[in-house]
């Protein structure tokens, strides 16, 4: 994932980007998963513990959101001069 990320930057500032927003669905449906993970979670108590690695995983994803919306702002701004 991180690898997908850094290139889609990397297009983006040399101005080889294309506009299509999958990095977004992406993060869509880890948070589908996560909130189902919760609702187990909740249901099934102590029976059920959400993996340590899912809640890693999920924080990762939503760390390249919060960078990759970041520089994209940047960029806008520095196209915008």
């Amino acid at each position: 994932m991180a690898i997908y990320v850094s290139n889609k930057e990397f297009e983006r500032w040399y101005d080889r980007h294309e506009e299509s927003h999958p990095g977004e669905i992406f993060v869509i449906m880890w948070s589908g998963l996560v909130i189902c993970l919760l609702i187990l979670d909740f249901i099934y108590g102590s029976h059920y513990e959400i993996p340590g690695s899912v809640v890693s995983a999920y924080i990762a994803v939503l760390t390249i959101l919060v960078i990759t919306r970041k520089s994209k702002e940047l960029y806008r701004r520095k196209k915008r001069r």
